[in-house]
């Protein structure tokens, strides 16, 4: 009698066929292969969006600085670099403050023809300088200073500034 329920036991006690352990297996490779794409995307998504905080920190930044100069500077500046596409702020004595530069996927694009733009000490004032070292005054209206471009999700961001007071507004277009 004990020898039956021995067996008994060794038979509701087996393991997995390889059936159902192939089953198993395909049903989680489908789960992950569904799953890794969408994962990625958020990935890169969430890098453009840091990317965009990290250049708006950077030109507020630059507002800050001005309202509260180092001793000797005039103004500092904003200026777009497109073969590189990065961005930097330095003061007008040629000291870098910080650089930005775009992820490999990412460009900045540049709008009407501007290069850079200048925070003037001690009020913020601003102006933006042209391809042709032209000088604009920028009012309250609000002025496209740059984009920032990724080609693996397809978004644009677009930077505008304006003054009295000092501001960056990002929108999407």
């Amino acid at each position: 009698m004990r020898s039956d329920i021995a067996t008994r036991s060794k038979i509701y006690f087996r393991g997995f066929t390889l059936i159902e352990l192939l089953v198993t297996i395909s049903i989680i490779m489908l789960m992950a292969l569904i799953g890794i794409p969408s994962f990625s995307k958020y990935g890169k998504e969430m890098a453009f969006k840091q990317k965009n905080s990290e250049i708006e920190t950077l030109i507020n930044q630059a507002n800050v600085s001005a309202m509260n100069p180092e001793k000797g500077v005039v103004n500092y500046s904003i200026e777009l670099d497109f073969s590189d596409d990065t961005l930097s702020v330095s003061d007008s004595n040629g000291k870098i403050i910080k650089v930005v530069k775009a992820l490999r996927n990412q460009s900045i694009n540049q709008i009407d023809d501007i290069k850079e733009l200048r925070c003037f000490v001690p009020k913020g004032d601003c102006v933006y300088v042209k391809n042709d070292n032209s000088v604009v005054v920028i009012t309250s209206t609000l002025v496209n200073f740059f984009s920032l471009t990724d080609t693996n999700i397809g978004e644009t961001e677009t930077f505008k500034i304006s003054s009295n007071p000092f501001k960056v507004i990002k929108n999407e277009p």
